[in-house]
C-alpha cells in the first residue's frame, strides 16, 4: 500500500521509470492513522485550493483530536494559516467560489468572515471583488459595520489637481469606500488598461 507519494508513483509510470526510491514501513497502520497520514499529505500539496486546504485542516483537527498548534507543528506551517483556512468553510458558497477561482484572496475572505450573517458577507465579498479592495480596506469596512458606523452618504466629491484638471468621485449608491480608496482603485484600473493596450500594440 502506498501511504505517501501515489501521484509521484503514477507520474513515474507515465515517464517510464523502472524504479523509485522509497521508505518501507513494516509496522501495522490502523484506518484512523492511515487517514491522518493521507490528510497530512493532501494538506501539503502546493496546488491545493485554500478552501480544500481548509477542509483538510478541519478534518485533521476534528476527526483526529489535534489542536491548530499540533497541526501547524506537524505540517511545519504557521498556526495562523491553520486557524484561518478552516474559517473559509463557514463562509457562504458564493464567497468560497470567489476564493476558489482566485477572484478573492483567502486572507481577504478571512476578514469578511468576521462579519455576522451570510448576506452581509456575500455583499462585502462582491464589493471587494468589484472594487478590488485590499485586505486592509476590507478589514476597515468590517470594523465599520461591526461598530455600526454609518456608510458615507453618496455625495459627489470633486478634487482640483491643478492645471485646469478636476477629478470627480460620484457614488451610485451608499458605500463604505472612501474617495481615497476609490481613487486608488481608479489608478489601478488605468494601469491595467495601459498594460493591456501596450500588450495589444
Amino acid at each position: 500500500m502506498i501511504l505517501v507519494g501515489e501521484r509521484r508513483w503514477r507520474a513515474a509510470q507515465v515517464a517510464g521509470l523502472a524504479s523509485l526510491s522509497c521508505v518501507i514501513e513494516e509496522t501495522s497502520i490502523g484506518p484512523d492513522e492511515l487517514l491522518a497520514i493521507q490528510l497530512v499529505e493532501n494538506a501539503l500539496r502546493e496546488d491545493l485550493k485554500p478552501v480544500e486546504q481548509g477542509r483538510a485542516y478541519r478534518r485533521l483537527m476534528d476527526g483526529h483530536g489535534r489542536t491548530s498548534r499540533q497541526v501547524a507543528e506537524e505540517l511545519q506551517v504557521g498556526q495562523a494559516s491553520v486557524v484561518r483556512a478552516p474559517a473559509l468553510l463557514d463562509l457562504p458558497a458564493s464567497v468560497q467560489e470567489k476564493v476558489t477561482t482566485g477572484r478573492l484572496p483567502a486572507s481577504t475572505a478571512y476578514e469578511i468572515g468576521q462579519l455576522d450573517g451570510p448576506e452581509l458577507q456575500a455583499e462585502l465579498a462582491a464589493q471587494a471583488v468589484e472594487s478590488k479592495l485590499t485586505r486592509s480596506e476590507v478589514a476597515a469596512a468590517v470594523e465599520a459595520v461591526k461598530s455600526r458606523r454609518p456608510a458615507p452618504e453618496p455625495v459627489p466629491v470633486e478634487i482640483d489637481i491643478g492645471d485646469g484638471v478636476t477629478v470627480l468621485v460620484r457614488y451610485r449608491k451608499p458605500s463604505g469606500v472612501s474617495p481615497l480608496q476609490a481613487l486608488r482603485h481608479a489608478v489601478r484600473e488605468f494601469q491595467e488598461r495601459e498594460r493591456a493596450e501596450e500588450q495589444a500594440a
